[in-house]
């Protein structure tokens, strides 16, 4: 990719980041829904960038370029040269629209149809409207961006789909071995409780999808010691977060996890 598109690139990111949306998803974490009375601040820093909302949008941008790298490598042609620009851009613009007041970041477990429609309209607005100054090659890219997220079930709406669980579990990994070391022991429950819901709602999906995508492959490969710990590092007590019934199906989305885990090629 040359120099020039980097800078286009990175205009992309300005022109929203300068917006009151930016700056609204700049004062905002992510899985606040775990947070208790964690400040933002050492939210962030014990996390990572990427409990940021605005950061995340960032960081989903050098996901997506590390996914097109290791399609490059483990197998080539996978992404036709279209694509590998789109995916990127997919992670850059995919949130855009919870800066908007009336939609905000809704937690995994509780964003329905509803809310994932509400905001693709806000977004398909948005995206063209923030960018109406960038060089119009890559505005294109990102209202072809947005076209794809909303392509529910498509190629690269699957491809996005795993970059974001990979995205989620690196998350639930770094949680859980905070959660191990002395670093900030009044927040390990807290990091257990994360990694348990993360682990549950995206392992055997992950497992299913390394299958077909390389990327997807390669990360579990290279985390399979951190995911096997994780699952080791999570006592039932954690799920005592929940109330019943809620409980139970969230012991029963753990315990399959983990069986499906126990069974994959990248168990330790």
């Amino acid at each position: 990719m040359s120099a020039e598109t980097e800078i286009s690139f990175m205009d992309i990111r300005r022109a929203y980041a300068e917006t009151e949306y930016g700056a609204t998803m700049a004062a905002r974490v992510r899985f606040s829904s775990y947070q208790g009375d964690i400040s933002n601040q050492r939210w962030e820093q014990l996390l990572g960038a990427d409990v940021n909302n605005l950061r995340h949008t960032w960081l989903s941008f050098g996901l997506g370029r590390s996914m097109v790298r290791s399609f490059r490598a483990h197998d080539q042609g996978f992404l036709d040269a279209e694509e590998e620009v789109i995916l990127p851009v997919m992670g850059e613009v995919h949130d855009w629209a919870e800066g908007v007041p009336d939609i905000g970041d809704i937690d995994y477990n509780f964003k329905t149809d509803d809310d994932e429609l509400a905001e693709q309209k806000h977004l398909e607005v948005l995206v063209p409207t923030v960018l109406n100054g960038v060089e119009p090659r890559l505005r294109e890219a990102a209202c072809a961006a947005v076209t794809e997220l909303k392509s529910k079930g498509s190629k690269m709406w699957l491809v996005f789909n795993s970059l974001e669980r990979i995205g989620y579990t690196r998350t639930a990994l770094n949680a859980i071995a905070h959660a191990n070391s002395e670093r900030a022991p009044d927040c390990a429950d807290r990091f257990r409780w994360l990694a348990a819901d993360v682990i549950g709602n995206h392992v055997e999906m992950l497992l299913e999808r390394s299958e077909v995508h390389a990327p997807v492959r390669e990360f579990l490969k290279g985390r399979s010691e951190a995911f096997s710990n994780a699952f080791r590092s999570i006592p039932l007590k954690t799920f005592d977060n929940y109330e019943s019934p809620r409980r139970a199906a969230k012991i029963e989305a753990f315990d399959a996890a983990q069986a499906a885990w126990q069974i994959s090629p990248f168990s330790r």
